[in-house]
């Protein structure tokens, strides 16, 4: 990347605290007309409909920020993990579908000689790259356009395959001059301002970066009022125990295949009665929202302030009294790493087998491995996906239901 001088450099400071301020005044604006409409229900809901759009496109332009962050300072890492090419698919679509619908356009999937399904890569920065392109291709294609994306598998060794990935659109297109610096940081398109800036311009940056530090190439062909196409060709593993797999079919927008994610009343769905949960978390108004979103599944909820107040809890309960732990990473007196080592340690019946979930909203992945050596069976980040949360609640404490199952480090 080209250096920058000082002058540019405040710039671009200046453009992203007015991009950020665009979202949060939409947030403080809503809010404040959301008070004055406690008693109409219909007005309070789309204040909050509002609220809960500016807030998670606020979260986005931040993860882009400190993705930029990491790659310019070279802490960028990529997982090795093994995943399912149709869980991608499913992830896609729950998040997708709702916004093509809303345009009513036409989003389709399809696989071209696809014939591995089990994947080694990376499930989460894959799926990064192919949400950043197919946004883009949302947002910059007219209502009643079309939205397609193809996975084709070209063999490349018997234990390694380069997965094409094509998304194309019949969206507005991009300019000649953009397509000269159009994976350059900040750049946005001065021609497409009729769709709204509503980007940091690092979109683009941060997949090319992804594409190449996962080995792989990406190429773009665009024509204004026409569409664009980009093609993004990235190498995976397979696991050698593999076998050949023909389970994944064509799909297109259908709520069939996106329902789990469609609201947080799918939350009321989940059945935790007669378990009990320890919630740490030293923040009064998180640990408000994640009990009160916890509540209606029936589960039984203990609390404590810091990793300390935890770990004392849970050294003078019962066997059997405590089902789940939910830690918080940064508290106060004693950490949540601290306190899962501890707790693990301890000379207790259920401390090898309690299963520990962290929170945070640290992005540093030396943190991640650090706390996981603790001892936690599962790492997530905040703003906390609910619905993420009860799914792991739900295959911790419904379907492992016997402690000796689980394994810590």
């Amino acid at each position: 990347m080209r250096s920058l001088t000082d002058e540019a450099k405040t710039q671009q400071i200046y453009n992203l605290c007015h991009d950020l301020k665009t979202p949060l005044s939409t947030i403080m604006g809503m809010t404040t007309l959301a008070w004055d409409e406690l008693e109409d229900k219909a007005k309070l809901k789309d204040h909050l409909s509002k609220i809960e759009s500016a807030s998670s496109y606020l979260l986005s332009m931040i993860n882009d920020m400190l993705d930029y962050s990491k790659i310019v300072n070279g802490k960028m890492f990529l997982r090795h993990e093994e995943f399912y090419l149709d869980n991608m698919v499913a992830f896609l679509n729950q998040l997708l579908v709702p916004h093509v619908e809303k345009k009513h356009q036409r989003f389709h999937i399809k696989f071209t000689d696809v014939y591995q399904n089990r994947l080694i890569g990376d499930f989460i920065r894959t799926n990064q790259i192919l949400t950043n392109l197919l946004t883009n291709s949302i947002k910059y294609t007219a209502v009643g356009g079309s939205i397609d994306l193809e996975f084709i598998q070209l063999p490349k060794s018997h234990n390694s395959l380069l997965m094409e990935m094509v998304v194309s659109d019949t969206g507005i297109g991009m300019s000649e001059e953009f397509m000269k610096t159009m994976f350059e940081p900040y750049s946005t398109d001065s021609g497409n301002r009729d769709c709204g800036r509503e980007s940091t311009g690092l979109g683009l940056y941060i997949t090319k970066n992804l594409v190449s530090l996962m080995g792989g190439e990406i190429n773009v062909v665009s024509k204004p009022k026409v569409g664009t196409t980009i093609k993004v060709r990235i190498p995976f593993e397979i696991p050698q125990e593999n076998k050949s797999v023909n389970n994944v079919k064509d799909t297109s927008s259908s709520r069939e295949l996106s329902e789990p994610l469609a609201s947080l009343h799918a939350m009321k769905n989940y059945d935790f009665r007669g378990k009990s949960i320890l919630i740490a978390e030293d923040n009064p108004d998180m640990l408000e929202i994640t009990t009160t979103l916890l509540k209606p599944s029936g589960i039984h909820i203990l609390t404590s302030k810091n990793g300390l107040e935890a770990l004392e809890h849970f050294r003078k309960s019962e066997p059997g009294a405590i089902d789940m732990i939910l830690m918080d990473v940064r508290m106060p007196i004693m950490n949540g790493q601290e306190a899962a080592a501890a707790i693990r340690g301890l000379d207790h019946p259920d401390c090898k087998c309690v299963p520990i979930i962290a929170l945070t909203a640290s992005d540093d992945a030396e943190e991640e491995k650090k706390v996981r050596n603790a001892g936690v069976d599962e790492y997530l980040k905040k703003p906390v996906d609910y619905l993420n949360l009860c799914d792991i609640m739900d295959r911790y404490l419904n379907k492992n239901q016997v402690c000796t199952d689980l394994h810590h480090v």
